[in-house]
This record gives C-alpha cells, sequence and structure tokens, in this order.
C-alpha cells in the first residue's frame, strides 16, 4: 500500500470513527455508502438534548431545516419542560421523514408485486 493509499484509508477509517460504525446508514431513507455522505444529526438541538441519529447529508438538511427558526437553548421559566418538548418535537421530525420513506417504499413494492412471479412457498418441506 503506498503513501496516498494509507492517507485515504485512514481519512475513511476516521469518518467510520467520527459516526461510531463501520456501516453507516441513513436512518430515514437507507441510504449506504461512504463515511463522508454523512452527519450526526441531533434530535433536538444539543443545548436541550444530546442524542444523535446518522443521517445522510441530504435528509440532514431535510430534517434540520424546521429548527431553523426554534431558539437554541431554554427559552422559558420552565427550561426541562421545553427540553422535553424541543426533543419530542425533533423526535416527530424524524418519524414523519421516515414514514414518507416507508409510504414510498411500500407503493414501489406493492407495483413490483403485481408484475413479479407468483410466490407458493412450499410448505412441506420442514426446516431446522
Amino acid at each position: 500500500m503506498d503513501e496516498k493509499e494509507k492517507k485515504a484509508q485512514a481519512r475513511l477509517h476516521k469518518g467510520y470513527r467520527r459516526l461510531g460504525t463501520d456501516h453507516p446508514v441513513c436512518v430515514i431513507c437507507g441510504y449506504r455508502g461512504h463515511p463522508d455522505a454523512f452527519e450526526r444529526a441531533h434530535i433536538a438541538p444539543n443545548k436541550f438534548h444530546d442524542e444523535w441519529a446518522i443521517l445522510c447529508r441530504n435528509c440532514h438538511r431535510e430534517q434540520s431545516e424546521c429548527e431553523k427558526d426554534k431558539p437554541y437553548k431554554p427559552e422559558t421559566q420552565n427550561p426541562q419542560m421545553e427540553t422535553i418538548a424541543h426533543y419530542l418535537l425533533g423526535l416527530a421530525k424524524f418519524l414523519e421523514l421516515i414514514s414518507q420513506t416507508l409510504l414510498k417504499f411500500g407503493e414501489w413494492l406493492l407495483e413490483q408485486a403485481a408484475h413479479a412471479v407468483p410466490y407458493t412457498p412450499d410448505l412441506t418441506k420442514e426446516t431446522d
């Protein structure tokens, strides 16, 4: 392995360490690929909570768009309740985007099923 390949491998492993996995997958769209295509997305702004998920850059932009007009630190007299509210709103956005992906996949699968060869499992065979 020459010096150029070593540097490329080092960058690749650094990206995997940043994400905490050697097999990153976007939790919204299912994209799999090079670690530089992924980001750690906070479920709620990190002043409210520190939990995150792995998203591809496209899904992260879409997910975080709704956060741009929100405060990044508690502003009310009840910061604990505000923190919970921001966490739930962030989680709801994640679930909304995941739901859209599931709907698209379900529609695609139904379309594929209409053109697929009929599936008739052999129920007489025993499995180990």
